[in-house]
């Protein structure tokens, strides 16, 4: 076999090409490796805050054999305006190539990053890593001005169920099995046939559940519902299971209508946040990537959030 011939020939020149020529695409690239982000809903351009229409219905009915007056009591429809405020975030880096040198063929570049240029390879990990980062703020918050998208849910109405079992089931009666069982048992009945029902948890808790089946043996998980990260729940078809980096290690979930969860951002998705530059002072090349980002729910109400704290955070 022919050796392979290892050459790092990025330069600050050519760093800057590639940056440039993904001015554009930067943020649609990350925004397409966010795993929450295939279910639920982004709202673009919103500068700072931006009110979501929110509708409820209720219908009375009445006996209709005869020619009774009009009668409207009872039946109501109501909008409740849910605002999406959004937080303002960035990240800054310095890189300086001389020493990325030393690494880029080490175990830290991980795939086939060797046979493309560095300049690529190191903004698609980049790429990735913004990604997860962004869905790990969408649920948990920040800690200043973002509130986690959990929080929201619960302090708006949302089935609140705390220091429930998430460990691995040895029966149907115990462990993650249960709980996920009287999660869904929790939903409200008129969300219960809803066709877009999505439980998000970490992908430690998703493993833990999927292990949990194949120990008791008591049921057979058929492979082909198994597509890495989403696992529709046995018994139950309608409600699928879905592993996201943003909950990884958090030991906590969120049950609903995946349509009533939103997610805002500052930009239109194909407008930039990214940029970078050489900086002859520092001899380094600087680059930053800023957004703005938001969480909402619709209905609160409809949401089931669990955790095995004693507090929903």
């Amino acid at each position: 076999m022919e050796p392979i011939k290892l050459n790092f020939t990025a330069t600050y020149e050519s760093l800057d090409k590639y940056v440039d020529q993904l001015y554009n695409g930067f943020v649609p690239e990350v925004y397409g490796k966010i795993k929450t982000l295939e279910y639920i809903n982004l709202i673009p351009n919103v500068d700072y805050s931006k009110i979501i229409p929110d509708l409820n219905s209720t219908l009375v009915w009445s006996d209709g054999g005869s020619c009774n007056a009009f009668d409207g009591a009872g039946s109501t429809s109501s909008f409740t305006g849910r605002v999406i405020t959004t937080c303002m975030k960035h990240a800054e880096e310095a890189l300086c190539l001389d020493e990325m040198s030393q690494y880029y063929f080490g175990p830290f570049m991980k795939n086939d990053y060797k046979s493309i240029p560095f300049e690529e390879s190191f903004l698609r990990h980049k790429e990735e890593l913004v990604a997860k980062q962004l869905d790990t703020f969408f649920w948990n918050g920040d800690g200043n001005c973002l509130d986690s998208i959990t929080d929201i849910a619960a302090t708006g109405g949302a089935t609140g169920l705390t220091a429930v079992s998430l460990s691995l089931s040895t029966a149907v009666s115990n462990g993650i099995i249960l709980t996920i069982d009287n999660v869904i048992a929790s939903l409200p009945a008129d969300y219960t046939m809803e066709d877009d029902l999505v439980i998000f948890v970490g992908r430690d808790l998703f493993d833990t559940y999927v292990r949990s089946w194949r120990n008791i043996g008591n049921y057979f998980v058929d492979y082909k519902e198994l597509e890495g990260d989403v696992l529709r729940i046995p018994g139950k078809s309608n409600i699928r299971m879905v592993a996201t980096v943003g909950l990884n290690g958090k030991n906590k979930g969120m049950l609903g209508k995946a349509s009533f969860m939103h997610w805002g951002a500052d930009k239109n998705f194909q407008e930039e946040g990214f940029d970078g530059e050489y900086n002859f002072r520092l001899r380094k090349y600087l680059l930053r990537f800023t957004t703005k980002i938001g969480s909402q729910v619709s209905q609160p109400e409809s949401f089931v959030v669990f955790t095995s704290a004693n507090t929903i955070s």
